[in-house]
């Protein structure tokens, strides 16, 4: 796997496909280190259907998104931008060969996967108990 440095971290990618409509997720994910894993910053967001290769770049939590989809060829621009509120998003043709040298792997501990599910039964529990839900 190869890996891009941003600020001192050690950089992959983590790809999936969101749920409502099957287009493309990127993430940058920390791929070494005490944070290992941990999501540095969404590099794709979801706006409109769009091509199984296609993304609109997340330029407003990662402004210089497009300037690394650059640098390393995952992708070229298609000169289409969406608009949402006051931001506008350029969307990608990704090159999936490249970013496949780039995956990182995610494995989950399973005992925070517990915790996180036990704290949310419980608080679930609690505010039930008080009339909340």
């Amino acid at each position: 796997m190869k890996t891009i440095k941003i600020k001192g971290y050690e950089i992959g990618i983590h790809k999936a496909y969101y749920s409502n409509n099957s287009n493309l997720y990127l993430g940058l994910i920390i791929a070494s280190g005490d944070e290992e894993g941990s999501l540095y910053s969404d590099l794709t967001i979801n706006l409109k259907d769009l091509s199984p290769c296609q993304g609109a770049v997340d330029i407003v939590n990662c402004e210089y998104a497009d300037l690394i989809i650059k640098k390393y060829k995952w992708g070229t621009p298609t000169g289409e931008v969406i608009e949402k509120g006051i931001h506008k998003y350029p969307v990608f043709n990704f090159d999936m060969g490249i970013i496949e040298e780039y995956l990182v792997d995610i494995i989950w501990d399973s005992y925070e996967i517990k915790q996180i599910s036990y704290m949310q039964w419980y608080d679930f529990y609690i505010y039930n108990q008080k009339g909340y839900y």
